[in-house]
C-alpha cells in the first residue's frame, strides 16, 4: 500500500465499485463465505467460495471432514479435498506423523553462564543424518532464543532419534 493522498471508498457488504454503487448479487451465498463475481446485468452468476466446514453451490451444506479424533496430541485437522476425503494434521512441535501420533525427539541447547559470552537473539542448528538404509539428509533450523531465557532452548526433531551430527 502506498499512500497517495487520494480518497477511496470502503464498500459495505454486497456493494462494490469506485463509488460503492454496484450491487453485487451475492445474497444467495451463506454469510461468511466469499463471493466472487457480480452476477447482475447478464453477467455470469456470482460464485460462492465456502468457509471451512461448508460445501455446496451456495455454501449452505454443513460438511466436516475432520472428526474429533482425526488428529492426536493437540494437532489441528485441515481438510484438503472433499472429493477424496483427504485431510492433513498440523502437529504441535512436540509431535509428528500423519495423525500427530509420534513424539518428537528433543534437543536441549544451553549456554554457559559466562559474562564474557554474548548470547545471540537466535541460533542456527545444523544437523546431518547418514544411513545406508535411508537417504542422507541435512537440515538447518533457526531457533529464536526467548528474552531472558538463556539457560535452555529447545529444538524438536520429527523423528525417533536425534541426528548423527549436530552443530
Amino acid at each position: 500500500y502506498v499512500n497517495t493522498l487520494k480518497t477511496f471508498c470502503h464498500c459495505h457488504e454486497g456493494y462494490s465499485g469506485i463509488s460503492c454503487d454496484v450491487k453485487d448479487d451475492c445474497s444467495h451465498c451463506l454469510k461468511g463465505s466469499l463471493c466472487i463475481g457480480r452476477g447482475l446485468n447478464n453477467t455470469p452468476p456470482a460464485k460462492c467460495v465456502c468457509q471451512l466446514g461448508y460445501i455446496g453451490e451456495r455454501c449452505y451444506i454443513p460438511y466436516e471432514l475432520c472428526q474429533n479424533d482425526s488428529c492426536h496430541n493437540g494437532g489441528t485437522c485441515i481438510a484438503l479435498d472433499r472429493r477424496t476425503k483427504a485431510y492433513t494434521c498440523l502437529c504441535l512441535d512436540q509431535y509428528y506423523g500423519n495423525r500427530c501420533e509420534n513424539k518428537s525427539t528433543i534437543l536441549y541447547v544451553s549456554f554457559a553462564s559466562n559474562n564474557q559470552l554474548s548470547i545471540p537473539d537466535a541460533i542456527l542448528v545444523h544437523s546431518f543424518v547418514t544411513s545406508p538404509s535411508m537417504m542422507n539428509y541435512r537440515r538447518t533450523t533457526i531457533k529464536r532464543i526467548p528474552l531472558y531465557q538463556y539457560n535452555r532452548t529447545i529444538v524438536y526433531y520429527t523423528q525417533q532419534y536425534l541426528p548423527h551430527l549436530i552443530f
